[in-house]
């Protein structure tokens, strides 16, 4: 848990501008577009591929392939929206995507995160 602990604050660093970055995009006038959601969705598989090796030895791998599925969800939506113009489900489906990862940012920040691993840790340990 320890390698974990040291870790999280990079996440954590890594995450920040990409949700800032969905902030600005969903608080704008005009309507979010499917650039919007390409360059957010390459941020996070990016974060994911930085982040998997030193997480995996961690042996803490979900946190990295949950990064890299959002992004993945978000390239794939963006490609759907290349052919349409952009409808209140896709505002909707980027806004539920970053208030997921807003929350899991949260409990990094506050120290949840690790704490509730640990509490997992130790259960599974337990007979």
């Amino acid at each position: 848990m320890d390698d974990l602990s040291l870790l999280l604050p990079s996440v954590s660093e890594a995450m920040d501008p990409i949700l800032r970055k969905m902030d600005l995009d969903l608080g704008r006038e005009s309507r979010i577009n499917a650039s919007d959601l390409e360059s957010s969705g390459q941020q996070l598989i990016w974060v994911a591929g930085n982040l998997w090796w030193q997480l995996s030895e961690a042996q803490h791998s979900v946190l990295p392939a949950t990064l890299r599925d959002a992004g993945i969800g978000l390239l794939g939506r963006s490609s759907e929206m290349r052919q349409r113009v952009t409808t209140e489900e896709d505002v909707h489906f980027y806004s539920e995507i970053r208030s997921v990862l807003a929350y899991i940012l949260n409990t990094i920040q506050t120290g949840d995160y690790a704490e509730e691993l640990e509490s997992i840790r130790v259960a599974n340990e337990s007979p």
